[in-house]
């Protein structure tokens, strides 16, 4: 999986490299819409097939600019 990410003016992106482990019991789906108005707002129940919950393992982050400077985020 890869996810990019980019300040206002794109000078600066963050791109995230790693393999996605995905966790498909309702347990954390419910404690997660719990504490998050905003994707219970989006998802309304745990059980909603597009909501998927999942973390990053073996993962990079970089953080670029357009001159080409490449700083690793630290784990």
């Amino acid at each position: 999986m890869r996810w990019p990410s980019a300040s206002p003016d794109w000078s600066v992106t963050l791109r995230i490299r790693g393999v996605a482990e995905f966790f498909p019991g309702l347990e954390q789906k419910s404690r997660i819409l719990e504490g998050n108005e905003t994707l219970k707002d989006m998802y309304k129940t745990p059980d909603n097939p597009l909501f998927e919950v999942f973390r990053l393992t073996q993962w990079e982050a970089f953080f670029w600019d357009f001159s080409g400077k490449k700083d690793p985020v630290e784990k």
